[in-house]
């Protein structure tokens, strides 16, 4: 049914044998090409470095510098997992294409996903992804504990809408953005 990968497996069962989670990053559904499982993660360093690259730009905003980095995506990402608690989904671990979107993928993207909701401190979600999450019939549960945040496409950080740029940039183009704002956050509850 899914394509999974060792790595995704690995990474899946350690997010659910975590005690919590601190954050948990909402993607939309897998990369167009070569996904390997993780949203926002790619396979080798080239690639995560290249300027299109979203998971650049997410990683920049807690705090890690792609273009510095020695150690291979997988390896920082699971570190992020391992040692800060911060995990990464996707809304559906099927490629989103709506005429084809059938309820029994979103039940099991939803069967996977919903044993990590409760036991996460904060959900960010991808604008994105919310069409997909609203499907979920936990949703309602759910919808008061998430932030959502523009996607991390360069793209973003030269919207024609001015809140979308002014938001991108105010997270991503910023090292520990997403820190920051969630530190805001936090204070203003």
């Amino acid at each position: 049914m899914i394509k999974t990968t060792v790595f995704w497996e690995k990474y899946f069962k350690e997010l659910k044998a975590i005690d919590s989670i601190n954050i948990l990053f909402i993607g939309k559904d897998p990369y167009p090409k070569g996904p390997n499982g993780i949203p926002f993660c790619k396979d080798n360093i080239e690639d995560l470095r290249k300027p299109n690259c979203s998971g650049k730009y997410l990683l920049y905003s807690l705090g890690i510098n792609v273009d510095k980095e020695i150690r291979s995506p997988l390896d920082i990402f699971f570190d992020l997992l391992k040692r800060n608690k911060i995990g990464f989904i996707n809304a559906s671990y099927f490629p989103f294409k709506k005429k084809e979107r059938t309820n029994k993928k979103i039940e099991y993207s939803e069967s996977l996903n919903s044993q990590l909701f409760g036991k996460s401190k904060q959900i960010i979600v991808a604008k994105s992804a919310i069409e997909i999450l609203k499907k979920y019939k936990n949703y309602e549960e759910l919808k008061d504990n998430i932030i959502e945040v523009y996607h991390p496409d360069h793209r973003n950080s030269i919207n024609q809408h001015k809140i979308v740029r002014d938001d991108w940039n105010a997270i991503y183009s910023k090292f520990n953005g997403l820190n920051i704002l969630l530190e805001k956050k936090i204070n203003l509850k």
